[in-house]
């Protein structure tokens, strides 16, 4: 039968199942908000036991450093060099916006960091909809500016289920292009090149989006420093609509 599967009689009275598959996720792996309908079949239609698969996601950050946003085409125009045009352009382009693109892993200027991980067995919609993470970045010497983060994500059939191999199925800028490509999230400020001593310290929070249900609101709060009171010196609101 078609239909959403949240709808009475879509799926009929007392069904049972022992797996679910579903290939649910969106840009920046929640948008679309598809996870829910999966939860939901999870909860109502799986056996004591069953599976979900993939049964584990991950959301991965990065810092990416000034190729990030720039534009091939203001290398040369005309036999001119206007980066500087093209850059100042598409700032303006994605600041505020977050900005699904495919990104190269050779922009990728700090280290990795998970921001969340889900067990699709277990997780619960709440826990979805609204969730904060804290991490920090660092870099090596003389990798440069940091004008944005890179955000991405994995999906996994753990050993859980697949006994003899695990299978990872990631959207990496440093692994071959997916159509969920990456999201870029561009500062208001680029953060100045980090020494050794220094991280890059972060608070992500990303929730439902509050007027568009299929949309994700980000904030990204963060400073090379954090106050006394735990709070950050910079923050920036991102939105996937």
């Amino acid at each position: 039968r078609g239909g959403l599967i949240e709808k009475e009689g879509t799926i009929p009275e007392g069904y049972k199942c022992d797996v679910i598959i579903s290939e649910w996720m969106g840009y920046c792996l929640l948008y679309e908000s598809m996870l829910f309908s999966v939860l939901h079949a999870r909860d109502k239609y799986l056996r004591p036991g069953g599976c979900v698969m993939p049964d584990v996601a991950r959301i991965h950050v990065a810092g990416c450093g000034e190729a990030s946003v720039g534009s091939g085409f203001w290398d040369d125009v005309e036999g001119f060099s206007m980066r500087t045009v093209g850059k100042k352009l598409l700032e303006r382009e994605l600041r505020s916006q977050a900005h699904v693109v495919d990104v190269s892993g050779a922009w990728v200027n700090t280290s990795d960091a998970v921001v969340t991980e889900f067990d699709l067995c277990k997780v619960t919609a709440d826990e979805v909809r609204s969730f904060s993470s804290e991490f920090e970045l660092t870099q090596a010497t003389g990798q440069g500016k940091i004008p944005a983060l890179v955000v991405w994500f994995d999906t996994l059939f753990s050993a859980r289920h697949c006994k003899t191999e695990e299978v990872v199925l990631t959207t990496s800028p440093r692994e071959d292009k997916t159509h969920w490509a990456q999201t870029l999230l561009v500062l208001p400020e680029p953060v100045s090149a980090l020494d050794r001593e220094e991280a890059l310290l972060c608070r992500m929070t990303f929730q439902q989006h509050s007027e568009d249900y299929r949309g994700l609101q980000i904030v990204l709060e963060y400073g090379t420093s954090r106050a006394k009171d735990g709070t950050y010196p910079h923050a920036a609101q991102f939105e996937l609509v």
